[in-house]
């Protein structure tokens, strides 16, 4: 078993974030804890678990980390397991998780998230789901636009 509490990953853990392109209805929440929780406990990389944990944020982002200092790296061919797991559930969700020429916007946290292209996002006002870092300690999932890598 390899899975791991979010909340125990250092900062150096590495991290893969993908954003759906329509949400997962709250019905469908199960099966995508069922198969992260799976992913997570059954990752390997040559042989060794790979201490690895997940979150989802608002039915529509995802983000899986590794703690490589803890068991096993995560290597090319772990990767592309990982991936193709992610591509099943994609595929059961009838959503994309794979896109990233686009961003989903709001302006405000009661307001519901709008797929545009970095372009529009650039020059938005508001919050964006950020789907781009590449270890725990750059994990901002929901971040101003302002300030941001959309707009310095």
């Amino acid at each position: 078993m390899s899975m791991i509490n979010w909340e125990d990953v250092p900062p150096q853990g590495r991290l893969w974030i993908f954003t759906a392109s329509s949400p997962w209805q709250a019905d469908q929440m199960d099966m995508v804890d069922r198969q992260l929780s799976l992913l997570c406990h059954s990752w390997t990389a040559h042989g060794e678990p790979v201490a690895a944990s997940y979150t989802t944020v608002d039915h529509r982002l995802i983000a899986l980390t590794a703690d490589e200092s803890a068991l096993a790296s995560a290597s090319g061919c772990s990767i592309d397991s990982m991936m193709g797991q992610l591509q099943e559930l994609s595929q059961a969700l009838h959503t994309n998780l794979f896109d990233r020429m686009h961003v989903y916007i709001r302006p405000d946290e009661t307001a519901p998230w709008r797929r545009v292209g970095i372009k529009e996002a650039k020059t938005s006002e508001g919050q964006f789901l950020n789907a781009v870092g590449d270890q725990m300690a750059a994990y901002q999932p929901i971040t101003a636009i302002k300030g941001s890598w959309l707009r310095p």
